[in-house]
This record gives structure tokens, sequence and C-alpha cells, in this order.
């Protein structure tokens, strides 16, 4: 038979409302009483039901990551490294993670309510629709990899401009003078940020761009 908040209560001599903050609230709790109640814990071997800890606490605990890529899946290789540092970091916390791509997110955005995140990061191509559809239901919102303007978001961004103006300055300095550049599909912002910089350094340096190139 699993233990239960009762047991804990009763090893630890406080009552089950205490036992309940001790976990739901800890910082509510005195450290000698919050010790006893952990102690007790770990010696019944008692979990708190997660369920009933969020609805005492209003809260989830439930992050989201979604890839905004077209045709993407979870194993996408650059948003795979990104993936693997946000599952690092949810791992050390209480915090549970959902991984998915956002077309799969929007088959199933009549369950996001259920899914009862309280906020999300959205890597790549973000639409505003979508960011408005997250803030609609009082969900945080970053983007990674994206910037969309008019919209004040928490961002984490590469070094775009100084990335290209590197690669861009090594080859005229190795004495290249023809340069092209692929540009590839990006969101608008990171398409916007390479190529500006792309025409910034080589007309300073006085290298001729042919549209044919790019």
């Amino acid at each position: 038979m699993n233990p239960t908040i009762y047991d804990v209560s009763r090893l630890s001599g406080v009552s089950t409302a205490t036992v309940s903050r001790a976990f739901s609230n800890p910082e509510q709790v005195r450290e000698i009483t919050r010790h006893k109640v952990l102690e007790a814990a770990e010696v019944l071997h008692y979990y708190p039901n997660a369920i009933a800890r969020a609805m005492a606490r209003q809260r989830t605990d439930k992050i989201a990551f979604l890839i905004c890529k077209k045709n993407a899946t979870i194993l996408d290789e650059f948003y795979a490294g990104i993936c693997d540092g946000i599952m690092q970091e949810t791992n050390k916390s209480d915090y549970q993670l959902l991984i998915s791509t956002a077309d799969a997110w929007k088959l199933t955005a009549d369950t996001a309510q259920r899914k009862q995140i309280e906020g999300v990061i959205l890597g790549g191509n973000a639409q505003a629709d979508m960011v408005s559809e997250f803030q609609s239901q009082n969900i945080a919102v970053l983007l990674v990899n994206n910037r969309i303007p008019g919209l004040d978001l928490p961002c984490v961004l590469s070094d775009e401009v100084g990335g290209v103006s590197k690669v861009v300055e090594h080859l005229i300095d190795r004495g290249h003078t023809r340069i092209a550049m692929i540009a590839g599909r990006f969101s608008p912002y990171i398409s916007s940020e390479r190529y500006n910089a792309f025409l910034y350094i080589t007309r300073q340096r006085g290298i001729p761009v042919e549209s044919q190139n790019i």
C-alpha cells in the first residue's frame, strides 16, 4: 500500500496541512519543521501527487518546446541540440517539458488548455498569430532563433550579423573577390540580418555583389 500524507503527518508529528505546505509552499514552513516532513517522507518513500499539488498551488509547472519549422520533426538536427539544453535545465527543476513541432501542436490546438502549460518556447519561424493565441491564454512565450517585429518578447538569438561578418571578412582576407551567399529558408528576421550583414561588409570592403550570386 502506498504511503499517504496522513502517514507522513503521523511520523513527522505535524498536521496534514503543514505536510502539504512543506511540499507546495516550502517557504511558508519553518526549516526545522520542513526537515521533519522531508525526513519522514524519505523514510516512507512518499512522493506528493503531482496533480493534487498543482491544484493546490494553482500551477502546473509544465512548459512546452515547439519547433516552428516546415516539415520538421523533433529529431531536427539543429533544434535537437537546443532541445537537449532545455531538457537538461528542466530536469534540474520541478518543471515538466512537452516537446512537439508547431504543426503537430496545431492539429491538437483544442487540447492546449487541457495540457495546462504555463510557458512555451517557440524555436524557429514562429508566426505572430500563434504567439497571440498563447498570450490570450496567459501563457508566457519565449522565442529562440527568431524575433517578430511589433512583439515585445524575450528572445534567445545567435549573433547573425557578427557571424556573417566574420565569414565574409575571412574570405576577403584570403583574396577572394567573387563571393556568393546561400540564403536558405529561415525566419524573416534571420534572413534579413544575414543578408544585410553580407551586403554591408562586401560594400565596405569594395567587393561587388552580383544579384545572381545570392
